[in-house]
């Protein structure tokens, strides 16, 4: 699972991806507000498309309305539910979101037990 916030540099998420096995890719992130921290950066959907074809592997992603905490903890759960049984280990890579929403998201993890981690 990666968090990421709009306008957020994409190198963290890659970084992540390059010092662990990764078997699918669960994004969340903000509802995008089109907000671009550089212009040189790619927008999101083509950034996920590229994950899914070059590793060859699913990337889902999955909106939250807000950094709120109850609406993190929701997402997480989903998350947590959709893919019980199937895989071993659930990471949380919370190196490419904003400051409210990673320490939310790390809060979900503590809750339910996920590593995490962030480049």
């Amino acid at each position: 699972m990666a968090v990421y916030s709009d306008g957020q540099s994409y190198d963290g998420l890659r970084a992540g991806i390059r010092q662990l096995p990764v078997d699918k890719i669960v994004m969340l992130h903000e509802e995008t507000r089109d907000l671009s921290a550089r212009s040189d950066q790619m927008p999101f959907s083509v950034f996920t498309k590229q994950l899914s074809d070059i590793l060859s592997i699913d990337v889902e992603e999955t909106k939250i309305r807000s950094p709120d905490l109850n609406d993190v903890l929701t997402a997480v759960r989903n998350v947590i539910r959709n893919n019980e049984g199937i895989f071993a280990n659930i990471l949380m890579n919370v190196s490419a979101a904003s400051k409210l929403l990673t320490c939310t998201a790390i809060s979900a993890g503590f809750i339910f037990g996920i590593q995490k981690f962030y480049i």
